[in-house]
């Protein structure tokens, strides 16, 4: 049968043996001695191994005649199993009845006939471990790489050093085992099988970028996770500046510094270095020892893969799901000009003197730590662990453990004036990993200063903080955090959380609706009366949008919409978007409904709605006053599916609504769980799909979905078309169906905001795929979109 039963499948082949082979000329493009070769071999022109091996010689070094032990006449052997290797760990060897990049890697593991090792220069096994499975930057091209040799740090992680037959040292390949004993032989197959297991990544949250145009110097940043081992990683791609196309430029996990050297700092009884002996009581017993810190801090000695007692690891960095990774660069010099407020004058000089501090990602990890990479190497910078999530980070060492999240929320990185001074101060969130929340000053990325962190034990309203937390001023010098409570705060009720930036010092917002409540992301909004933040929208899991008024001084909330009709209550995860209209000068409200955080979400089919509101004041009482949009068709067009919709020439009284189904489908429990961007015109969406029943395991959370575009304030379509569904780089009514130009396109997985740079937009997905394609849109909004943008180059 055909191995490759899925496209998404992570390929393999695992090899034992001894390097004396026989009989192996006999292959495409290669020496063929007296050896049988098949005609099918013969006539195969997909691989020329002599090319691929004439490659692998030059990248280490060996003369282009170099033979040694490789090429012995009398047996027919030849290296030409690295050639193979090589050459289908890099290239799409399924590129016709299989989506995506189809590839292998091979791992081996060596018995050293006679108890001895044959070094690099005469051992094939060894090359094509190394080239069949070194981590392969995306975009990478055999035939363009040529005879550059291979980063070191792509196929030797574990840094370790073998040593040959003749007494000479050379690296192990990180899919090269050695074995000639039992015991030995068992070892390397686990740690095989385990890095097999490795080869499957998924990522969970949105991408981000260092710039917002697409030129010279761009960098998307993605986060990923692998299932079972519970690693993760933060990847780099260069963005080319002509085809928007991508190439890995840096893995964060191979950059990470020697465990005693990192710098990794922590909230117990004060701010200090994260070391065991600086622990206070309760939390040197929660951890429990030295050697538990030490493995924190990235020590290997005590992993079982070395026979003794904690958790084997497959990288130093926890799995990355739910933080979105943040850039934070030079601050942006013209942020506040033409402001009055204290401070405002003295900002371009601040930025000025930050202009060529170093550029750092910063991003949550479930192994209990905040931690900061260098935005040009990947090299880990600072690491923080909050007093919040070490009751439990024990159990991460615990070589049974079962996956926890610790530092899993999102993070807002602001610049602010207080104290006298400016500063860019990061707010983080535990997520779904603990009820927390605290800020830094990461103004220096060299020398981060720890501001406060509250928990639940401080104020007992929060809960696992989900959304974006907003940095903003409520009045001349008054800058504050805001966060919506969450699920499990204490009293299960939606509440708004503010924040003094400098000092903690908290107001809870009570809305008074409980009944298993939480409040979940806040928009911060100005109305335009000031030039501060007056206005805080936000849903909560009963179906309320709330509006809170009055927010230096004692908050009023109104009800602003309730979502709920039929028997259905329809949650609101998502933080709204707020816009202007630029032709009523209106204030309008969007965000779609529905929830995707327990096991019961997963099942259910309710019908979940994508509402754009008016707010001219008064809540509104009801939908009698929204003019619904209908979604017209949904079928294939060029291989895609595709949507259409209604055009519209204007909304309700009181705004629009579309129901989130296929015409004439039952319910299926599509719905919004991210929430909408803007784009010149158009309100850009993306849905999700759960199906239970899926047995496409590509598809890990048995999740599909949509991506579309309309006019945000008749909730229509597009006079053009957003997207070039058939590919030939116009927008027109051929991208869409019958005629009608699509609104939006349907997603293989569940999928995450989009990521907008020019005209380029970038999907990823569940899987670590990044999709990209054009829009037509300008590179700027022409509409006000939130109370100030903030643009870090």
């Amino acid at each position: 049968d055909d191995p490759m039963r899925y496209a998404c499948q992570a390929n393999a082949i695992l090899g034992i043996g001894d390097v004396y082979t026989w009989f192996d000329l006999g292959l495409p493009g290669g020496r063929a001695g007296n050896e049988n070769v098949p005609n099918a071999v013969t006539l195969d022109t997909t691989v020329n191994v002599e090319t691929r091996i004439a490659q692998i010689f030059a990248m280490e070094g060996f003369p282009a005649n170099h033979t040694g032990n490789l090429f012995n006449g009398g047996r027919l052997d030849a290296p030409y199993i690295a050639s193979l290797a090589y050459d289908a760990h890099t290239r799409d060897i399924r590129p016709v009845d299989l989506p995506g990049m189809q590839t292998i890697s091979t791992h081996w593991v060596d018995v050293r006939e006679g108890q001895q090792l044959e070094g690099r220069a005469n051992n094939p096994y060894w090359l094509a471990a190394k080239y069949g499975g070194f981590k392969v930057p995306v975009g990478f091209d055999p035939d363009v790489n040529g005879v550059t040799p291979l980063d070191q740090a792509w196929w030797n992680a574990s840094n370790e050093i073998l040593t040959d037959r003749s007494g000479v040292q050379f690296p192990r390949a990180d899919n090269f085992y050695v074995a000639s004993e039992a015991d030995k032989m068992v070892a390397g197959l686990r740690r095989a099988f385990q890095n097999i297991v490795q080869e499957a990544t998924a990522s969970g949250s949105s991408l981000s970028s260092n710039s917002t145009v697409l030129r010279n110097g761009t960098k998307i940043y993605q986060a990923q996770y692998v299932t079972g081992r519970w690693s993760g990683d933060i990847l780099a791609y260069n963005v080319d500046p002509v085809s928007g196309n991508l190439t890995e430029d840096w893995r964060a996990s191979t950059n990470v510094p020697a465990w005693a050297t990192r710098k990794i700092f922590v909230n117990s009884g004060g701010y200090r270095a994260f070391t065991y002996g600086n622990l206070n009581g309760a939390h040197a017993t929660a951890l429990g020892s030295q050697q538990v810190v030490d493995y924190l801090r990235g020590e290997r000695a005590n992993e079982t893969q070395n026979g003794l007692l904690l958790r084997s690891r497959a990288s130093l960095i926890g799995d990355i799901v739910d933080s979105q990774p943040i850039y934070v660069g030079a601050p942006n010099a013209t942020l506040y000009t033409g402001k009055l407020f204290n401070g405002a004058s003295a900002h371009p000089a601040y930025a000025a003197a930050q202009s060529t501090r170093r550029s750092v990602v910063y991003v949550g990890a479930n192994d209990g730590m905040l931690h900061g990479f260098d935005a040009t190497t990947g090299a880990e910078t600072y690491a923080f662990v909050p007093s919040a999530a070490i009751a439990n980070l024990r159990d991460y060492s615990d070589p049974d453990y079962i996956h926890r999240y610790y530092v899993d929320g999102e993070i807002t990185v602001a610049d602010a004036y207080f104290g006298g001074r400016w500063r860019s101060v990061l707010v983080g969130t535990m997520g779904r990993g603990g009820r927390g929340v605290f800020a830094l000053d990461v103004t220096d990325p060299d020398n981060v200063e720890f501001l406060w962190e509250k928990t639940s034990s401080d104020v007992s309203a929060i809960g696992n903080v989900i959304g974006k937390p907003i940095i903003a001023q409520v009045a001349n010098g008054d800058w504050r955090v805001f966060v919506g409570n969450g699920p499990n705060g204490n009293g299960d009720r939606a509440q708004l959380i503010m924040f003094d930036l400098d000092d903690g010092d908290d107001v809870v917002v009570d809305t008074g609706e409980g009944n298993d409540n939480g409040m979940f992301g806040v928009n911060a909004w100005a109305s335009g009366l000031s030039e501060f933040v007056d206005t805080i929208y936000a849903g909560d899991l009963r179906g309320n949008m709330w509006k809170i008024k009055d927010l230096d001084g004692s908050p009023s909330v109104q009800r602003f919409f309730n979502a709920n009709s039929g028997g259905i209550v329809r949650p609101i995860t998502v933080t709204p978007t707020v816009a202007v209209n630029p032709t009523t000068a209106e204030t309008w409200v969007m965000f779609g409904t529905g929830s995707y955080l327990t096991l019961a979400d997963q099942t259910n089919r309710d019908l979940q709605q994508w509402f754009g509101l008016v707010d001219r004041g008064s809540a509104i009482a009801d939908r009698s006053g929204l003019e619904q949009v209908d979604i017209l068709q949904q079928g294939t067009s060029s291989g895609t599916l595709v949507r259409t919709i209604e055009t519209t020439a204007a909304p309700g009284a009181d705004g629009w609504y579309i129901d989130l189904i296929e015409p004439g489908a039952s319910d299926t429990g599509e719905r919004m769980v991210v929430p909408n961007i803007f784009r010149g015109g158009a309100l850009i969406g993306v849905t999700r799909i759960p199906d239970n029943t899926v047995t496409d395991p590509c598809n890990a959370s048995g999740a599909t979905g949509f991506i579309m575009a309309i006019n945000p304030f008749t909730g229509g379509r597009l006079d053009t078309p957003p997207f070039d569904i058939n590919g030939d780089g116009n927008f027109d009514s051929n991208d869409g169906l019958n005629g009608t130009p699509g609104a939006g396109f349907g997603l293989d997985a569940g999928t995450y905001s989009p990521l907008l740079i020019s005209d380029r937009f970038y999907l990823n997905d569940q899987n670590a795929n990044i999709t990209q394609g054009r829009v037509p849109f300008g590179t700027q909004p022409p509409i006000r979109v939130s109370w100030r943008e903030i643009i870090r180059n």
